[in-house]
């Protein structure tokens, strides 16, 4: 809270996304922005201590002057692990996340690299291959009857 009038009966809260632990305060300027990685959706927060971690598969920078009053979920193909994240890092190629998520997991079965591409005819990539960069190239005497297989068939 802060007051920055005279004669006032009363003192106002600071925004969301701020606190303030000084007593008496006079400025607006006195509420500071929650950490990094944390957010209050509240308002007239008086202790940092009352800033709440972003939960995994979410951010917040709170850097600059921006005030974040909540997190951001992290977009598609990007992660944020921990809670209290300040970023949300790309998926390793051959890996991707749905939007809000924690955790990359490899590309299914027929699919491979950026964004999970269908193996083209010829190649192919089931679930267990350990690569998930590439697809493999069907042996001598085999193929692929559609793109996106998982196994190599006899012709």
């Amino acid at each position: 809270m802060y007051q920055n009038e005279n004669i006032q009966s009363k003192c106002k809260a600071c925004l969301k996304g701020t606190y303030n632990e000084i007593k008496g305060a006079t400025a607006i300027s006195l509420c500071r922005k929650c950490p990094q990685g944390t957010y209050s959706s509240a308002t007239g927060v008086t202790n940092v201590t009352d800033c709440n971690s972003c939960p995994a598969g979410k951010k917040n920078e709170n850097k600059g002057a921006k005030i974040s009053s909540d997190c951001l979920e992290c977009k598609a193909n990007t992660k944020a692990e921990h809670e209290g994240s300040i970023e949300c890092v790309a998926c390793s190629l051959g890996w991707f996340s749905t939007k809000g998520s924690a955790k990359c997991q490899a590309c299914g079965a027929g699919t491979y690299g950026k964004d999970c591409k269908e193996c083209p005819k010829g190649y192919a990539r089931n679930g267990t291959d350990p690569d998930a960069t590439q697809c493999r190239l069907c042996k001598l005497g085999e193929t692929t009857k559609s793109i996106g297989a998982a196994s190599c068939e006899l012709w």
